[in-house]
């Protein structure tokens, strides 16, 4: 009798295991397409005709417009397709992409292929992400998302020495980054496709007011379920208002991650470039890479262990603050290449897991459905791409410690915003019963109705 009941439980244990395998390995692909970039932002520029790679800046902005077009389109996909399916496609177009980028021979052909690299690395972004919200419900998802974060940083860190002995060869750096969607495939095959949340509109009303939603079919609800989906129990409008709160966070959650994502996605794009042009040593330039991914690795590690011990609301602009304090203070004291790397060190240690905070607390709150996941991952793509175009084109017109001043900039309204949103958090929950729920939702006007 206990051998039977340990099968299914292990068995469940290994299929959980294998989807979180297959999430980090998507995730470790597509950050090798983005670190791929910086590495040879210079060769490209030879290869179409340009100064340097500042001058080849429009590459982000392509690649931005398709990640935006990418997430929104996977998300619609997720909700009506096979979750393998779709991660198959958009990993098989993104291999296949990435590996014709040293055929273009102009600037407008190299557009159009960071276009489709954007695309299809972003719509993977977001199928990986999704599935790991439907396999891994609410904050158990924190830990996986942190490791994830930790499977970016360690491809990214590792990328530069596996193509060394290839720096000369723009084809063969590209043909190696395009293999490694190998394991992510091969995991996939193994893997199975997590259960997709039922829609409200094929849901019986009573199983919507029961709060039945989020355990989905053939599952019980979760205590408190109603209040945590915001249907009224009693046929009220809280459910309306819910929705609207819920459609708020999810777009807050969307800005926040252009800035977060922005500066991280700027310091790498750019970060080659930037010690090419701040400091004399265009030798260990590149190595700066490892430098902020290593880094941004072991913070991503350590906060898998912490984070379900604190406050997130409260650990993220803290956390944050630290982060920009110490590498503006860095950078200031002296313009040598040893504060560099510390300075890069220290931001890829608090910063790197934050855009993982961001998606712990979103899905702890809100319901994920594939298209929602989808408008959650523009802002991440939206700050991966455009914004490190947008500081591309400060650096031309200022210099470059024009990326680190806007970093920090960006960094500290953040830190703002999200401080007061902690604060009125905490004394919301001062206020609130004893038992009650989460006030940042406003689970009191859920109840009453809409004001």
């Amino acid at each position: 009798m206990p051998s039977r009941a340990t099968r299914p439980s292990a068995e469940a244990d290994r299929r959980q295991s294998i989807r979180a395998w297959t999430c980090y390995a998507a995730i470790g692909y597509v950050a090798v397409t983005v670190t791929v970039v910086g590495l040879t932002l210079d060769q490209l520029a030879q290869l179409v005709g340009v100064r340097g790679g500042v001058e080849l800046r429009q590459i982000f902005l392509g690649r931005g417009v398709g990640a935006v077009v990418g997430t929104l389109v996977s998300g619609w996909m997720l909700d009506r397709f096979p979750v393998k399916r779709v991660v198959t496609l958009f990993s098989v177009s993104s291999a296949l992409f990435l590996a014709a980028v040293p055929a273009a021979r102009t600037v407008p052909a190299l557009v159009c292929l960071f276009f489709a690299v954007g695309l299809s690395g972003s719509a993977l972004v977001v199928c990986a992400t999704t599935s790991a919200c439907w396999a891994f419900p609410g904050a158990s998802v924190g830990p996986v998302m942190s490791a994830a974060a930790a499977s970016f940083g360690v491809s990214s860190a590792l990328l530069p020495l596996l193509l060394r002995p290839f720096a000369a060869s723009l084809r063969a750096q590209y043909t190696l980054s395009s293999g490694c969607a190998i394991p992510a495939l091969l995991l996939l095959a193994l893997s199975t496709a997590p259960t997709r949340p039922p829609r409200l509109s094929a849901l019986p009303r009573g199983v919507v007011e029961a709060g039945g939603l989020e355990g989905g079919p053939g599952r019980p609800p979760p205590a408190g379920a109603a209040a945590e989906l915001g249907c009224a129990p009693h046929g009220g409008s809280g459910g309306c208002c819910r929705c609207r709160r819920s459609t708020a966070l999810t777009l807050s959650a969307g800005v926040v991650q252009v800035l977060l994502q922005g500066g991280l996605s700027s310091l790498m794009g750019w970060i080659v470039s930037f010690g090419r042009m701040h400091w004399d040593e265009a030798d260990s330039a590149s190595a700066l890479i490892s430098a902020l991914q290593g880094a941004s690795t072991v913070g991503c590690v350590a906060a898998a262990h912490f984070q379900k011990r604190c406050d997130l609301l409260v650990l993220l602009p803290a956390q944050l603050a630290v982060a920009t304090a110490g590498m503006l203070a860095a950078i200031a004291l002296t313009s040598s290449g040893s504060a560099g790397f510390v300075a890069i060190g220290w931001y890829g240690f608090f910063a790197g897991p934050t855009v993982a905070y961001c998606s712990s607390l979103l899905n702890t709150h809100v319901r994920l459905t594939g298209f929602r996941m989808g408008v959650v991952s523009v802002g991440i793509n939206v700050g991966a791409n455009l914004v490190p175009w947008g500081v591309g084109c400060l650096m031309s017109a200022f210099g470059p410690l024009a990326l680190v001043l806007s970093i920090c900039a960006a960094n500290t309204l953040l830190v703002v915003a999200l401080g007061g949103a902690a604060a009125w958090t905490c004394l919301a929950r001062r206020r609130e019963p004893a038992g009650g729920v989460e006030p940042l939702l406003g689970a009191k006007e859920a109840h009453r109705g809409c004001d």
